[in-house]
């Protein structure tokens, strides 16, 4: 377990949310690449790390206001897939807000759809990799419970259905 902000968190929901942050990053950059606009996203300008930024920080809150980091949801693919083209949906509305408030901050059409598909596809990925070896036992620990009470029936039902625990 994880402390972030007072809150225990499992070290696995940290790593799929610092990877989200990475793959978000990497589509951007890897969409101004396939554009050949890596001008525009130039970390030597200053603007570059801006967008990138509030790029992250629409993305991010969108993908937890959508559960995409709830249990149910990490274990079952099909439902993961459709909460992360809400996610995308969300995150293209609210930039296109920001780009409408903040003209400096946009970037070309182009750009901003290939980003748009790579990041979704990424981001897909990302989690069908999460959800593989979150279910594979190779990286769990083994859990010992003592005694038979409806305590340890309850414990052990959460162990099962949870798998990102690692236990």
């Amino acid at each position: 377990m994880v402390l972030v902000f007072n809150v225990s968190l499992p070290g696995r929901t940290v790593v799929l949310a610092m990877s989200d942050i990475f793959a978000i990053t990497s589509a951007l950059l890897g969409a101004a690449f396939v554009c050949g606009r890596a001008g525009v996203v130039s970390p030597s300008l200053g603007t570059g790390l801006v967008q990138i930024a509030m790029i992250t920080l629409i993305w991010m809150p969108c993908i937890y206001y959508y559960d995409l980091y709830e249990t149910s949801v990490l274990s079952s693919i099909s439902e993961g897939m459709k909460r992360l083209l809400q996610v995308t949906g969300t995150a293209c509305l609210a930039l296109g807000f920001l780009y409408l408030v903040f003209p400096r901050l946009g970037m070309p059409h182009t750009l901003l759809l290939m980003w748009v598909f790579l990041a979704g596809l990424t981001l897909g990925v990302v989690r069908w990799v999460f959800s593989v070896v979150s279910h594979s036992g190779s990286l769990s620990q083994r859990v010992i419970l003592f005694g038979s009470g409806p305590l340890a029936h309850q414990l052990s039902e959460q162990i099962r259905i949870r798998p990102e625990l690692g236990l």
